[in-house]
């Protein structure tokens, strides 16, 4: 990226993070110049802009990102709820929950603890999300083989878009938690990635533990209609659906935090 253009991103993200509430207005055109992209024209879009408004790129999905973690956090989570909601906006509103969740499981990050809720009339086996200083990045199935070479707690953060069912994977000595980070509570589960890496976890080593499934989403009423989905998917192969929800307001991280789970991210996409 050139740097008069990053420059210019980052300062067009900043004010877009700062002043949300315009874009509607003409002085907010400025902003598409740099980070949006304009597509046929849909309901509910203002006149000026005739179409809809997407960020152009993922890497002005990473620029708004970390324009939004330097925000105070207030005005944060306005902008990120604005992003959820604005039609054009929720593929980026998801990358910025997964970019938040992803640099705080990559970095270790013990504080917010994240809150887990088992589905209506089970008993939970735990309430807090385990963390674990151990992460290691996967590219491939067949890394899944060595989980019995590794000491628990331990975590994988796949980098590879065949494994899109988990954002990330905590094993403990007791539990395989796998994590997918969504903003819709009508999310499927990609049962071919479960498949997979059922087939590639060694047996014994699953044996030994609880498989549970975790959806991590942005708010407490998208959380309660998660549970009332049945999951069959997930029922049949004896794995426990909880959710989770994550205030980015609460999570503190740096711009290296982002950049440094970015980068790990994006190594080998």
């Amino acid at each position: 990226m050139f740097p008069l253009l990053t420059s210019k991103a980052k300062t067009a993200a900043a004010a877009f993070v700062d002043k949300f509430e315009q874009i509607d207005e003409l002085q907010a055109m400025t902003f598409l110049d740099i980070l949006f992209a304009v597509h046929p024209e849909g309901p509910d879009m203002p006149r000026r802009i005739n179409g809809i408004v997407t960020v152009a790129t993922d890497y002005f999905n990473q620029v708004l990102t970390e324009a939004a973690a330097a925000a105070d956090p207030f005005r944060r989570v306005k902008f990120y709820k604005m992003m959820t909601i604005r039609p054009g906006f929720e593929s980026s509103a998801l990358y910025i929950l997964q970019s938040f969740f992803c640099a705080w499981f990559f970095n270790c990050q013990k504080s917010p603890n994240i809150r887990c809720s088992a589905a209506p009339g089970t008993r939970p086996r735990f309430s807090v999300l385990p963390t674990c200083e151990d992460v290691h990045r996967i590219t491939k199935f067949s890394s899944l083989k060595k989980a019995d070479d590794l000491q628990t707690p331990f975590g994988w953060l796949p980098i590879f878009k065949s494994f899109a069912f988990a954002d990330a994977i905590i094993c403990t000595d007791k539990y395989i938690i796998t994590i997918k980070v969504t903003v819709s509570s009508a999310i499927k589960v990609d049962r071919i990635g479960l498949k997979h890496m059922k087939n590639n976890l060694p047996s014994q080593f699953q044996a030994n533990r609880k498989w549970i499934h975790v959806f991590l989403i942005d708010d407490e009423d998208k959380a309660i209609r998660l549970h009332i989905r049945p999951f069959k998917g997930l029922a049949d192969k004896d794995i426990s659906v909880y959710s989770a929800v994550l205030d980015i307001r609460q999570v503190d991280l740096s711009m290296e935090d982002l950049r440094r789970a970015e980068e790990a991210r994006q190594q080998s996409m």
